[in-house]
């Protein structure tokens, strides 16, 4: 059991180096019990700010420059969580290597998205994740496939800055 307020798993920020063959298994992802009701947690959609959440379950950022590859998450479920999966390549910063992101499998992922984003899998123009797995990924949120999906290069790491009605659950 993984209990947190705000990124309950979360590697690849300010990492220059490079992550290679970690497994994520076995897990379930809730928001902390000492947790007060956020105040963000009042503009989220699908959201009544009456419970507290925990931000994001599963985030697999590579976003200042490093490696990763090989990153496989299987049999994890989320409780009160505002976005359950978040998978995020971009180039935040000015580096002579660009970041990568290859070779993820998403497995038995479950619960329920406390936002308009249940899972969200991006890159930019020029850095594209590639080789994502999913399976029997079941995080439950409303129905908006085919719209249009900006690329949100200004956007740092933080899945909330993102407007949750612009990018559908795939």
């Amino acid at each position: 059991r993984v209990s947190s307020n705000c990124a309950a798993i979360k590697f690849g920020t300010e990492t220059f180096g490079a992550f290679r063959d970690v497994e994520i298994s076995d897990c379930r992802v809730e928001v902390g019990a000492d947790c007060p009701r956020w105040e963000w947690a009042k503009d989220v959609p699908d959201t009544t700010g009456e419970r507290p959440l925990c931000k994001g379950g599963l985030a697999i950022e590579m976003v200042d420059g490093g490696t990763m590859e090989r990153i496989p998450a299987r049999n994890v479920s989320f409780r009160h969580v505002e976005t359950p999966v978040f998978v995020r390549l971009n180039a935040r910063r000015v580096q002579a290597t660009p970041s990568r992101l290859e070779d993820v499998v998403l497995e038995n992922l479950s619960g329920e998205a406390a936002s308009g984003i249940a899972c969200h899998i991006t890159g930019i123009p020029g850095l594209r994740v590639k080789n994502v797995k999913v399976k029997d990924v079941r995080t439950g949120t409303a129905n908006i496939a085919g719209v249009q999906i900006p690329t949100f290069e200004s956007i740092d790491t933080e899945v909330r800055e993102i407007d949750a009605w612009s990018t559908p659950a795939w």
